[in-house]
């Protein structure tokens, strides 16, 4: 849902860590600010995190603190030490990537693109170029904005070449270094969230 995936991102603003978000609001469409501008104490507990920021600013909501791995954080282990393995990643939320597969039978590069439009990932045939007596045939795409947990994102990769039925097809693919940020945008702003992520990985299945 959108409104989880903005009360992590506003989170992940000030906090520089994760959460999963689950339950409904009745009052909101859109998440209400995270009304704290500095990130909460080094020395802070989850729980207390959980409970003193969490909980009073999202009372419908549920949420447990992940790292970047996905392995949810004990309530005991200080928010620093959470904060801390972030680190390494932390300027790749909200990037794009871009995507390229390339491979000399045609039908195949069209069947992948027939797939990719079942999960609705746009993606565009290029023309052939000639390599010696080759025809090489691309198929290129870019999936915006992509607001998912860290644990996520890393196997999007790894989703996207398993889509290729032949192995003669190559896949390249690299993220884009500029980050959005999804609570700053237009209500009709297209990313790429959890509900994607789940449908293309149905598809993959």
């Amino acid at each position: 849902m959108r409104i989880h995936q903005e009360i992590v991102e506003r989170v992940r603003y000030v906090e520089r860590f994760e959460v999963l978000v689950s339950g409904k609001s009745t009052r909101f469409l859109r998440s209400p600010e995270y009304p704290f501008s500095r990130a909460a104490n080094r020395q802070m507990p989850v729980s207390k995190w959980l409970q003193t920021r969490f909980k009073s600013t999202y009372p419908e909501f549920r949420a447990s603190v992940i790292y970047p791995d996905g392995s949810t954080v004990r309530s005991d282990i200080p928010i620093g030490v959470v904060r801390d393995a972030y680190e390494p990643c932390n300027s790749s939320y909200g990037q794009s990537m871009k995507f390229k597969f390339s491979g000399d039978c045609e039908s195949d590069i069209v069947d992948l693109k027939r797939t990719l439009e079942k999960a609705k990932v746009n993606a565009e045939l290029s023309r052939p170029s000639f390599l010696v007596i080759w025809r090489w045939f691309r198929l290129e795409g870019e999936i915006l904005n992509i607001h998912l947990p860290v644990h996520c994102r890393r196997k999007l990769p790894d989703i996207l070449k398993s889509l290729a039925s032949s192995k003669k097809v190559d896949f390249q693919s690299e993220f884009s270094s500029v980050s959005h940020h999804l609570f700053q945008m237009e209500a009709d702003y297209s990313y790429f969230g959890t509900d994607q992520f789940e449908l293309l990985k149905s598809v993959v299945l």
